[in-house]
């Protein structure tokens, strides 16, 4: 068992077969809570959420229920809580151990400053982000220890930069969840309502978890990370870094599969002729320099090795050659579509 204090709350973490949750006290807040399989049953690195329920609050619990019987049961499962005013706690459950600790707590005010200027991409979810993030995980952009293993089909999001985003969408003792456009208004009101309440609890929070981020990769590394709402929250991360570089993932929905199905891929679907992705499409980059702003069309990418050669040497990756190095990437990375070099 484990637990700290979060005001007068109490939050204590379990296991008694299933890992439990419990948030004890009389403080009002609210809680996000996600369980995330850090380490599998053999050993490799997933980072794959396996458990998002809903808002918790004071003196509610909640458990996850993997067969912890099984031999699938992963060596490592990370727990993390977020909560109202930027409070986080990170934990990890080790198997092997049978044991609780917790991490994130050491702040390194220095990192940001040794650390080559982000490749932020974004797009729409649904809309093509996850395969190519895979694609430039595979050539050689770096996405951090937390962003998944390669072999997972999606979503290759750090854990770290969508966990600060996500301290963001506590309102009102409610939680944003970013899905109606009614939602995203709020939440880009909010941001430049507190501009500078949320440019430092980023910066707080990225100073605590970045060294998780980073690992042991050099930290020269050409890196960035994947997130669909990222032209929401891009001001404060503009302001983070400020000579970062910006990718947004366009996708035509004519040229999607019918037999592609997943709870992002319908939210795209059933929202592309509406005004919402506007907000995804189309962020402010008045602030960024014409060549710091690359539009990656999906459709384009994936069946020209010409338009894929741009994008490699955009963000500074090495272009592909031949037409065979571009058919075995797409072959490699599980690209599930036509396969057309149109040089």
């Amino acid at each position: 068992m484990i637990e700290i204090d979060h005001g007068q709350n109490k939050i204590i973490l379990t296991k008694d077969g299933n890992i439990k949750l419990q948030i004890e006290g009389p403080d009002k807040k609210t809680y996000k809570v996600v369980f995330y399989e850090v380490e599998d049953s053999m050993g490799n690195v997933t980072d794959q959420c396996i458990y998002d329920p809903d808002l918790l609050f004071n003196n509610w619990n909640c458990i996850e229920t993997l067969d912890y019987n099984s031999n699938t049961y992963p060596n490592k499962i990370c727990i993390r809580i977020t909560s109202e005013m930027g409070w986080f706690a990170d934990f990890i459950y080790d198997k092997n151990k049978n044991e609780f600790y917790r991490i994130n707590t050491v702040r390194n005010k220095e990192i940001l400053n040794s650390v080559k200027d982000p490749i932020i991409i974004g797009g729409v979810p649904g809309g093509g982000t996850s395969y190519i993030a895979r694609l430039l995980k595979y050539h050689g952009l770096y996405f951090g220890t937390d962003s998944g293993n390669f072999n997972i089909r999606k979503p290759h999001e750090s854990i770290t930069f969508s966990s600060i985003k996500e301290s963001a969408c506590f309102y009102k003792k409610d939680y944003i969840k970013l899905l109606t456009e009614e939602d995203i208004i709020q939440m880009k009101k909010n941001i430049n309502e507190r501009f500078n309440f949320y440019n430092l609890m980023f910066k707080n929070q990225l100073e605590y978890k970045f060294s998780n981020f980073w690992g042991d990769a050099p930290t020269d590394s050409i890196w960035g990370w994947k997130d669909p709402s990222v032209s929401i929250f891009l001001p404060i991360w503009k302001n983070i870094f400020p000579k970062c570089k910006l990718m947004i993932i366009i996708r035509n929905i004519e040229k999607i599969s019918k037999n592609m199905v997943d709870l992002e891929g319908e939210w795209f679907r059933k929202n592309y002729n509406d005004g919402i992705l506007k907000y995804f499409y189309d962020p402010d980059i008045s602030n960024f320099s014409e060549g710091d702003v690359f539009n990656c069309e999906f459709n384009k990418v994936v069946t020209s090795r010409k338009k894929m050669n741009e994008m490699f040497e955009w963000i500074g990756l090495e272009p592909l050659h031949t037409k065979e190095e571009f058919l075995q990437l797409l072959q490699e990375t599980g690209y599930e579509g036509r396969r057309i070099d149109a040089d």
